[in-house]
């Protein structure tokens, strides 16, 4: 899937309230709406980025590795 510059996030993967540095092994480029669902709390929020994305098993992973770095629960599709 190829992304215009204004649908990529640079996201902390380690975020910076939890003593993440801007350093590039901390930083990886996500979808705008990766980078939401990484955040997201809310349930609705949740849902309809989850609808947009159609993640597979291994992404599905990837994202909540992601989510687990930024003391968020893991999404169960």
């Amino acid at each position: 899937m190829e992304l215009e510059a204004n649908q990529v996030d640079c996201h902390h993967k380690i975020p910076i309230e939890y003593n993440g540095k801007d350093d590039y092994e901390n930083l990886i480029i996500v979808s705008d709406a990766i980078h939401i669902l990484i955040h997201a709390s809310n349930e609705r929020t949740i849902q309809k980025y989850l609808a947009t994305v159609e993640l597979n098993e291994k992404q599905l992973k990837k994202l909540n590795k992601l989510r687990g770095l930024a003391h968020m629960q893991a999404l169960i599709l």
